[in-house]
């Protein structure tokens, strides 16, 4: 929509349409000194657009010939001013909403790769740390295993000094202790490595379980990106369902515009026709009117000759009262023509009021229609709007619950990392 032809003068000024010239002078003072140019940053536009716009309101305002013209249609220019701010207004209202849902889904997009990546990470340092703690467990329980033998080695080993310098039959006596005694430590300790199997397996199945939970939200973030997207595009297929819907009532109102000035040059060229045709009537009626003149006028010449003829036989008085008949006769024949173009001028004046409020019915009935369709499509476009918001709502509600899942997860993996430390610098005690 290009901005109208006529400047709104009073506007630039910030006065009223009455204002008086000491008014328009303050005024124009004031903005003079707000944007001179001198008072401006270097390269800056915008105030002496407005100083230009103050000079030529205050000069044309001046001239109080103008001034009187331009006041006499100062309602059409406001009107169109205020028309064109509307449509600027509701233009950047379009492009603000535009923007926020770019940048509303921008932002879903990136919390929840944010979210995603968070996952990830949480996910890999449990298993990463679930297989270094495992490792561990694994090289203490080798390193415990080989103290032990090296006891039992060392035990053995004083056993055979001091066989050899006990008896014989001692001898064979201590050798089975010995050999129940590392019976007995080999299945204590097989019942230690079993129980700590036992507590590490149990472990590994909890932090799978946690990293398969892990993963089961991250995939339940997914759908639920995927349903925002799904959501988005939606929204934005109603939004260009709404586009083309305004095309099409844009386009309708051409061609029902376009036919109502069919229809009016049609009915001009109508009237015309129906004109030049009661010219020739009129004309015809004048020619005829002409000719029963002109026979009048033969039989009025005819009747005189005889009324001379019959004044000369009957009087001066009897011609006289002949003569006022005819005229009262020709007056009443005047008076029922005159009556008759009347009547049928009045006829034609109704019938063309009867067509006009026909058509202005039909206008307004497309009127309502437009408008109705209109108020349809506002209304859908108000239902996308509250949909794109509900689902941008669950959105955020699931990575916020995926957030504090991720967050969760690696407290509870350094809560482990914690007690595994500990764990590790707490002495072992050996098996009696």
């Amino acid at each position: 929509m290009d901005p109208p032809q006529i400047l709104d003068y009073h506007a630039d000024l910030g006065i009223g349409q009455n204002a008086t010239d000491p008014e328009i002078k303050k005024a124009h003072r004031a903005l003079v000194l707000q944007h001179h140019p001198d008072k401006q940053a270097p390269g800056a536009c915008k105030g002496a657009h407005d100083f230009i716009k103050a000079r030529e309101a205050y000069e044309f305002l001046r001239d109080g010939v103008k001034r009187a013209e331009y006041d006499a249609s100062y309602a059409n220019v406001r009107a169109a001013w205020k028309r064109y701010n509307k449509f600027l207004q509701r233009q950047a209202q379009e492009e603000a909403d535009r923007e926020a849902a770019e940048n509303a889904k921008r932002q879903a997009e990136q919390a929840a790769k944010e979210a995603q990546r968070q996952a990830e990470h949480a996910a890999a340092e449990a298993k990463r740390q679930a297989e270094e703690d495992a490792r561990q467990q694994n090289e203490e329980a080798r390193a415990q295993e080989n103290e032990l033998a090296e006891a039992l080695n060392d035990i053995w080993e004083h056993i055979q000094t001091d066989g050899r310098k006990a008896k014989r039959a001692m001898e064979q006596q201590e050798r089975e202790e010995i050999q129940q005694a590392v019976q007995e430590m080999k299945a204590r300790w097989k019942r230690i490595v079993d129980k700590e199997e036992k507590k590490f397996n149990r472990r590994l199945d909890k932090e799978k379980a946690d990293v398969k939970q892990n993963l089961e939200a991250q995939w339940s973030i997914r759908q639920e990106r995927h349903d925002a997207i799904k959501a988005q595009r939606q929204a934005e297929e109603e939004h260009e369902a709404l586009k083309e819907l305004r095309a099409r009532q844009t386009a309708w109102e051409d061609y029902y515009r376009r036919a109502a000035m069919q229809r009016a040059k049609e009915k001009q060229r109508k009237e015309a026709h129906q004109r030049a045709k009661e010219q020739q009537r009129r004309e015809a009626e004048q020619r005829a009117e002409q000719k029963r003149k002109e026979a009048e006028q033969q039989a009025e010449e005819a009747r005189r000759v005889e009324r001379e003829r019959k004044a000369e036989e009957m009087g001066v008085a009897e011609e006289r009262r002949e003569a006022e008949e005819r005229r009262r006769a020709k007056e009443q024949r005047i008076a029922e023509e005159e009556k008759r173009k009347a009547e049928e001028a009045k006829r034609r004046a109704e019938e063309e009021r009867r067509i006009a409020e026909e058509e202005q019915r039909i206008a307004e009935e497309k009127q309502r229609k437009a408008e109705e369709e209109q108020r349809k499509a506002e209304e859908t476009k108000r239902k996308a709007q509250g949909k794109k918001r509900k689902a941008e709502d669950r959105l955020q509600e699931k990575q916020r619950i995926a957030n504090e899942r991720s967050e969760e997860a690696v407290r509870e993996a350094r809560e482990r990392q914690n007690a595994a430390s500990k764990e590790r610098l707490r002495p072992q005690k050996l098996p009696p």
